[in-house]
């Protein structure tokens, strides 16, 4: 299975608020790759508290909102395979949502977070 099939299937689940079982369907799938260190990650938990979290997204929500009315929002993690002692990720806004066909309007962002979120 694909990363784009996994997202379609998660897909329903996700909409409704169903993560617990998108995160057990998430695991299954990685736990069927071939083992590698990263294998670990199904362990773990991340500690940032969900007011820490949320304050991030809201700050972003609102100093974003000042310049252009906000249509869709995508956060990126870093590439942590290549530096795995930090993981944060980035906030990018948009005026329109450009849809799940082709993803090239990712790169055209009209705003972008100051600052990152390290996940602990």
């Amino acid at each position: 299975m694909d990363w784009f099939e996994l997202a379609q299937e998660l897909e329903p689940g996700l909409r409704i608020g169903d993560l617990d079982s998108c995160l057990a369907r998430a695991i299954e799938v990685i736990e069927e790759l071939p083992k590698t260190p990263f294998h670990k990650v199904v362990e773990l938990e991340f500690t940032n508290s969900l007011n820490e979290v949320g304050q991030y997204i809201s700050s972003f929500l609102n100093k974003s909102n000042e310049s252009i009315e906000l249509k869709s929002l995508y956060t990126e993690t870093n590439g942590f395979d290549i530096n795995p002692d930090e993981w944060y990720f980035e906030l990018f806004g948009y005026a329109s949502y450009g849809g799940h066909e082709d993803y090239d309007w990712l790169c055209e962002w009209q705003t972008e977070s100051e600052n990152r979120l390290t996940l602990t």
